[in-house]
């Protein structure tokens, strides 16, 4: 045996240990870096490490090297499985395109703009990702290389008084054209150019990408990148340790751990037996396009959110589970039924490698509130607390990957929650910031379509005058028409309003003073 084969078999012995033990590995520019799980980095693997770090930095630059040049290959994300099955049901959805457009005043170097994109899609994989069956298999297909998909369109052409409308119905014709994961990226980027001077970017993420930490990547990376290539320098961005790939490698390693406690939020779930079918009290009868939804937006002051606050500190909960109070019996409300069952996200990043990853890591909860024998304000608060914290704890694991386990007879697709309430603690979209220029979000760009029958989407706004609370509803309009919708958004208000004022009034005393319509 040669000295070559000797050294290599034991850096492969090494790496096989390391792998073992879930050490990872990986270069930060010259530099070795590691990640181990807490006692998992023995005196003995450190010292190895140590003796064996010029070799290990050879190899994994050779490996780099050749990865580059050759495509990658991932497991499925649990969001990559369910979504990519809805997209064999429906190819032509585009109800997961998530928007963001930015008004931009100044001298833009269109050029550097696009070069930006380019190297933020060369750094993280998923934005160079596809999704196949490979020989049976759901497979993550990472291009070696891909240049973003930016369009530039010249409006400058267009009489002031036309331009605003061919604006409008250029965006609108993005939100209507659906994303096919097994050719084209997660990512849209159009610019248009309104004067020598005036401009719109619109961000279109397809919602596997989306999640507010990988907003807040894109918008930090989009002003690093722009920021120094307009100087002639490189940008400054620590290495990512982990990609999107990882993270769905993580999330099929935790199938392979005792996930008994996991099912158990889900057992009990189901102890109360499958949640009643109910029917909305609208009157709605005009025939829409399935899923278009109206796009309302609502906003509150600073003074009800301090209220709000201030309720939720005397009685143990944080912001969102007294907004979720409040929905929660909306929906009573609205449909006869105390069982309500009620979609919301969680974000689900375990591990703080994964904090500069562009890529979704949500969860979707279906949490399950009794409001039978029309509890008061505050003990409906403490439930919607325990509630939270169980969900919280089984966030990791969605109910249709573990279904067969606990439900094995249920139908694979049919959905436990009809709602979706959407909490943002922060919003990302003052990340972006472009040297030269005045960025300004265009708040009310939203995609007019919505899968569940009801989504808010609600965060936390600073102003001026104090922070307060902003968000826009998406109202199925087979299921309301405009009176309805409008009234959908008084009563929550007025439930807001009265929660704060009479803590210990029960629901049924809130919904009594709801005004008519």
């Amino acid at each position: 045996m040669t000295l070559l084969e000797t050294k290599e078999n034991r850096l492969a012995a090494l790496f096989c240990e390391l792998a073992d033990a879930d050490i990872r590995l990986w270069l930060d520019g010259e530099r070795l870096r590691f990640d181990a799980p807490q006692g998992a980095l023995t005196a003995e693997l450190r010292n190895q490490l140590q003796t064996h770090k010029a070799e290990i930095i050879t190899h994994l630059q050779q490996a780099h090297a050749v990865s580059q040049n050759e495509p990658r290959y991932y497991p499925f994300s649990f969001a990559q499985q369910h979504f990519w099955s809805l997209q064999q049901l429906n190819p032509g959805d585009c109800f997961y395109t998530v928007p963001f457009a930015f008004d931009l005043t100044g001298k833009l170097d269109i050029d550097v703009l696009r070069r930006s994109f380019n190297a933020i899609v060369s750094r993280h994989e998923i934005l160079r990702t596809t999704l196949h069956q490979i020989d049976g298999v759901m497979t993550q297909v990472v291009a070696p290389r891909a240049e973003a998909d930016m369009v530039v369109t010249d409006l400058k052409g267009v009489s002031n008084d036309l331009q605003a409308e061919k604006l409008q119905a250029l965006i609108s014709d993005e939100f209507h054209v659906p994303f096919d994961l097994s050719v084209s990226s997660c990512l849209r980027v159009r610019l248009f150019c309104l004067s020598d001077d005036q401009f719109v970017l619109l961000l279109c993420l397809h919602i596997l990408i989306y999640d507010q930490r990988s907003l807040n990547a894109l918008l930090h990376e989009i002003s690093v990148h722009y920021a120094a290539f307009s100087v002639g320098k490189t940008p400054e961005l620590p290495t990512l340790s982990l990609q999107y790939g990882d993270y769905a490698k993580d999330q099929l390693g935790l199938l392979a751990t005792p996930i008994a406690h996991r099912i158990s939020y889900w057992q009990d779930w189901f102890a109360k037996g499958e949640p009643e079918q109910w029917s909305w009290k609208t009157q709605q009868t005009t025939r829409a396009p399935a899923f278009e939804a109206d796009i309302l937006w609502q906003q509150f002051d600073a003074e009800l959110m301090q209220q709000l606050k201030l309720l939720a500190q005397s009685c143990g909960v944080t912001l969102y589970m007294t907004l979720l109070a409040a929905y929660s019996v909306l929906l009573y409300r609205y449909t006869d039924c105390p069982d309500v069952v009620i979609g919301t996200t969680f974000a689900n990043r375990g591990r703080w490698q994964f904090d500069s990853m562009i890529g979704s890591s949500l969860s979707v909860l279906s949490l399950r509130i009794n409001l039978e024998n029309s509890p008061d304000w505050l003990s409906l608060l403490q439930q919607i607390r325990d509630h939270v914290a169980h969900a919280m704890a089984h966030q990791d694991i969605p109910f249709r990957v573990i279904m067969p386990l606990v439900q094995p007879e249920r139908k694979q697709l049919t959905p436990l929650f009809h709602s979706i309430l959407s909490f943002l603690s922060e919003t990302a979209h003052n990340e972006l910031n472009l040297p030269g220029l005045t960025v300004n979000f265009m708040e009310h760009i939203a995609n007019p379509a919505s899968r569940p029958d009801l989504y808010l989407t609600i965060w936390e706004k600073k102003s001026n005058d104090g922070d307060g609370l902003t968000g826009y509803w998406l109202p199925q309009k087979n299921l309301f028409n405009d009176e309805e919708s409008a009234l959908l958004l008084k009563h929550f208000q007025q439930l807001l309003y009265t929660m704060v004022q009479a803590p210990n009034h029960t629901i049924t005393q809130a919904m009594a003073e709801l005004s008519l319509p």
